[in-house]
């Protein structure tokens, strides 16, 4: 597991799936402790890897078809 840190100083402890870069964003697919997989932009500052959400529905289709090709569908 490893920690992922929000904005506002919040800790989460996830498994990263994979990480990808498309429209000049670094995404990140987690799977978190109760197994949800969910997906956020990220920045590596100081060696942490910082989260903010996904706020556009493009975004949020660039990561459904992400996961559905890495994946499949069956998440």
């Amino acid at each position: 597991m490893i920690e992922l840190h929000t904005v506002d100083n919040e800790v989460f402890r996830c498994n990263i799936l994979f990480t990808f870069f498309e429209n000049n964003k670094n995404f990140i697919v987690f799977m978190d402790q109760d197994e949800e997989i969910l997906a956020t932009y990220y920045d590596i500052d100081d060696d942490k890897l910082l989260i903010s959400p996904i706020l556009s529905d493009e975004d949020f289709d660039i990561v459904d078809r992400e996961i559905s090709r890495r994946i499949g569908n069956n998440v």
